[in-house]
């Protein structure tokens, strides 16, 4: 079944671009200006790697004109010489994995930190329901100036806001409640 990818480059007025979605799907751009209209650049696709077909380019002030299915058309004034684009494609050359990702809001109380010492910490755990319950224990510590130092235990090796490993972040000490919004990303069964 193909899939609609969407990528964004900056494309020259003046030299090719070359645009690589991954391995399998490569293809470069190359400007030309139009030889009978003024602000007007002629942008040919050269497919290096993959099939595809192009749906749709877009850039700042709109979408841009298809010559034909290999080239489209840029009607205004380009940037420093340059223009970020948008495309659209439908290929069959990208393969997606699928994944379970949960949401859990993270919170403490301002006084559960308030009233640590210097060199104190707790421990907790965040558990997952809809996701078999999985337990993830974390500690929230206190230093010496009263910022708060709370780490996620890692042992699944999934990813935690986009990191694997433990998590670790920050919260300063009149920041009030710690409130942090953290994503669980787990490979699927």
């Amino acid at each position: 079944m193909p899939h609609l990818i969407v990528t964004t480059t900056t494309l020259s007025k003046n030299s090719k671009t070359i645009i690589e979605i991954n391995e399998n799907l490569k293809f470069a751009i190359i400007p030309q200006k139009c030889v009978d209209m003024d602000n007007c650049y002629e942008l040919e696709i050269k497919k290096i790697n993959g099939d595809f077909e192009l749906q749709n380019v877009s850039y700042h002030l709109g979408n841009c004109e298809f010559k034909n299915k290999n080239t489209f058309l840029q009607h205004s004034l380009w940037i420093d010489e340059k223009t970020e684009h948008v495309f659209s494609l439908l290929t069959d050359d990208v393969k997606f994995n699928v994944v379970v990702s949960a949401i859990y809001e993270f919170k403490i109380e301002e006084e559960q930190i308030k009233y640590l010492e210097a060199f104190e910490l707790f421990r907790g755990k965040i558990i997952l329901s809809k996701q078999n319950n999985k337990t993830f224990e974390y500690t929230v510590s206190k230093g010496p100036t009263g910022y708060a130092v709370i780490t996620v235990k890692n042992s699944e090796g999934v990813r935690i806001n986009g990191l694997t490993g433990d998590y670790t972040f920050s919260w300063a000490p009149d920041n009030g409640d710690i409130v942090q919004k953290l994503s669980f990303v787990f490979k699927a069964d």
